[in-house]
């Protein structure tokens, strides 16, 4: 039995460092692939985006690319479309958001989105695919629609979404990222 308990408290210490590696590893900015949670590039990306759109407006945007950071560090005003078992007040927001943006239907887009939290701007935040430090979340081909170039291009070309930085400058891994005003009733 003694011996047993040792062998547990040994596994259970080694899995807690192993947990404190990841936790750590996750949570610097340096020393990472590029397509991770939050690198360098990514923390500048959030800071000049909430810069542009303050804290009030609404951004849109993959979480699992990284932009989640957005909120806990920037205080950004974060929408993800994630589902909700409940489907009522912000699961259904933010799943009727994901819908429309995948219809590719401009007029759906903007009926959707530009009613959430008021009058204040609306943003789209392209930052790459998603870290592969988070693959193992279930919903995650839920945000596979945020990533497609050809909607992103094609809002662009109905002048639904309005280029407001590129980001690709940061290397060849940023190539589409960029910052989008969605445009409401103007």
């Amino acid at each position: 039995m003694l011996a047993a308990l040792a062998v547990s408290c040994q596994f259970g210490n080694t899995t807690r460092e192993v947990l404190e590696q990841s936790l750590v590893s996750n949570t610097t900015l340096a020393g990472k692939p590029e397509k991770e949670q939050l690198t360098r590039a990514k923390y500048d990306v959030l800071r000049q985006t909430v810069k542009i759109t303050g804290d009030a407006s609404v951004v849109i945007s993959d979480p699992l690319n990284g932009s989640m950071y957005g909120s806990a560090m920037f205080d950004a005003n974060m929408l993800y479309p994630i589902y909700n078992a409940m489907h009522e007040k912000n699961g259904a927001i933010f799943s009727a958001t994901e819908a429309s943006f995948e219809s590719g239907d401009p007029a759906k887009l903007t009926a959707t989105t530009c009613p959430v939290d008021g009058k204040v701007a609306k943003y789209f935040l392209a930052m790459g695919p998603q870290a592969p430090s988070l693959q193992m979340f279930t919903f995650r081909q839920q945000y596979d629609t945020f990533h497609r170039q050809d909607l992103i291009d094609g809002y662009v070309k109905a002048g639904t979404l309005v280029k407001v930085r590129d980001f690709s400058s940061y290397g060849p891994y940023a190539k589409g990222w960029a910052l989008y005003r969605i445009k409401c009733g103007q």
